[in-house]
């Protein structure tokens, strides 16, 4: 009798195992799917934001090394200009 009771016990503790695993695997699914995705959208963007800020930084170091090295600085008539030109 005892080995009777014990079967649907047995049976019973099998399914929830399996369904609970099921359950968890679906789920890492889920998430990896999610993660790549999210990968497949947010690494471009970062990618590019990158590169965007390198370009822009590098124009802005090489526009004001030119402008340090011609010394280059606003005149206030062109009589000044002319002045500045005479003396070099």
């Amino acid at each position: 009798m005892i080995i009777f009771n014990a079967i649907p016990v047995l049976l019973l503790s099998l399914y929830i195992i399996i369904s609970s695993i099921v359950i968890y695997s679906s789920a890492a699914l889920v998430q990896l799917t999610s993660f790549l995705f999210g990968l497949a959208i947010f690494a471009p963007i970062m990618l590019f934001s990158s590169l965007s800020a390198l370009i822009v930084s590098l124009i802005i170091i090489t526009s004001r090394r030119i402008f340090i090295k011609e010394n280059v600085r606003p005149f206030s008539s062109l009589g000044s200009y002319h002045e500045q030109l005479k003396m070099e």
